[in-house]
Order: C-alpha cells, then structure tokens, then sequence
C-alpha cells in the first residue's frame, strides 16, 4: 500500500478553515472587551452610589434640616436633564471627599452631583466619573390595621424620606449617550 502525501490544493483548504476559525474568534474579542468595560462601570456605579447614599444617610440623621430639609440637596422633583447631545453645565463647586477614593462636587443646580472615584496613585487614577441627581419622595407604608381597606400611609418628610438617586456615567459625554441607573434608599429621622 503506498501512501499519498497531502496536495497543494488539500493543505490551502485546511489553511482556508483554520483562518476563517481564527478570524472567527478574533471578531468576538471587541464584544467582549465592550462588555467587561460597561460592566466594571456599572460596577463602580452602583458601589459609589451606595457609598454616596449611605454617607448621605448618616449626615442627614445626625443633621436632619442641613441634609434632608435643605431643598438644595434634596429637591422635590428630578433636576432638569440637558437638550440632546448637551453635557451639563460647568458649574461645579469645590470638591469633597467621602472616603478616599470618593470625592464630589456639587452642581450649582439643586440636587445635581459630579461624583469622581479613583485610586490614588501619582497621578491618581479615576476609575469612575458621573453625575448624579437627587431628588426625595414622601415614605409610604402599608396600613397595618386590618379594617384600612389596604390604604398606604404617607409618612411626613419631617420623620421619614426616600432619596433617589440617578447615576450618569461617564460625565465627559453627553447625557443622552450616557449609561444610567437610579437607586433609592429611605431614612428615617432617629
């Protein structure tokens, strides 16, 4: 029996389907970098309002009118979003540190937030810019009498508040391209 060795023609086929395999895999690779990059993020969203939300608590049960009853920090309604294509206004005050990595500075437009959290490092290193806008809502319950017909109880801002809080990022670009969360947490006047 003699054996054949492969033809010009076999190995260029073999050739032909191991490049379009490769190229195949090398196409997945800028998906994948797009979604660990959102990802990390909205990683980095969530934690630094969580981080925001919780130190804004904290001041507001230890302070309850200069945080919670200031209409500057707290609106009644979400802060006005800017026109298509538009970033907002560079009317940022001084910048406040939170934690290390967490710093802000407040917009001169009630309830509106640049938040920056970075490493530090020479130079420091921003792993997250966005902007945030707070606006508060009457805490409501449910009845716990048996004979309410279900009816919910508004509690009055002066004991209880639920702060919500939309995330924008990244800042540097226009708000209707930016990716957005909103969060919320209530407190409660001790």
């Amino acid at each position: 029996m003699t054996r054949h060795p492969f033809n010009m023609i076999e190995v260029l086929l073999a050739l032909g389907v191991i490049a379009i395999g490769a190229i195949s895999v090398l196409a997945l690779f800028p998906y994948g970098y797009t979604a660990t990059r959102d990802s990390v993020a909205e990683s980095f969203a969530g934690d630094s309002a969580d981080q925001f939300l919780h130190w804004f608590a904290a001041q507001a049960q230890r302070d309850w009118t200069a945080y919670a009853g200031d209409t500057t920090w707290l609106p009644d309604d979400k802060p006005s979003v800017p026109a298509d294509g538009d970033t907002e206004t560079a009317s940022w005050g001084a910048t406040t540190d939170i934690t290390p990595n967490l710093r802000y500075e407040r917009h001169s437009t009630s309830g509106m937030l640049k938040v920056i959290f970075q490493r530090n490092g020479t130079p420091p290193v921003v792993d997250f810019s966005g902007v945030y806008r707070m606006w508060n809502d009457p805490v409501t319950i449910p009845d716990p009498r048996p004979d309410s017909g279900g009816a919910d109880i508004s509690l009055a801002t002066e004991s209880a508040l639920a702060i919500n809080l939309e995330a924008s990022w990244p800042a540097e670009i226009p708000y209707n391209r930016r990716q957005k969360a909103v969060y919320r947490v209530e407190i409660f006047r001790p």
